[in-house]
């Protein structure tokens, strides 16, 4: 750390560069690397035995929840 500090100058102009390349390329880069048709949730599924009650469906999601 103590050797960034006389060259303070530098680290700023190569700090604002990474930001303004940060900047370009995202105003380049297409978006077509996520799905038009993604909605941006999911869906999850538990088998439960039948008849669980929805109490212990609750359960068991709030469990994987922590996961």
């Amino acid at each position: 750390m103590r050797a960034l500090f006389p060259r303070r100058a530098a680290v700023g102009l190569v700090f604002g560069g990474l930001v303004a390349a940060t900047f370009v390329l995202f105003r380049v880069v297409p978006t077509g690397f996520i799905p038009d048709e993604d909605q941006g949730y999911f869906i999850t599924s538990f088998q439960l035995p039948d008849g669980a009650s929805l109490d212990r469906t609750f359960e068991v999601a709030m469990q994987s929840r922590r996961s």
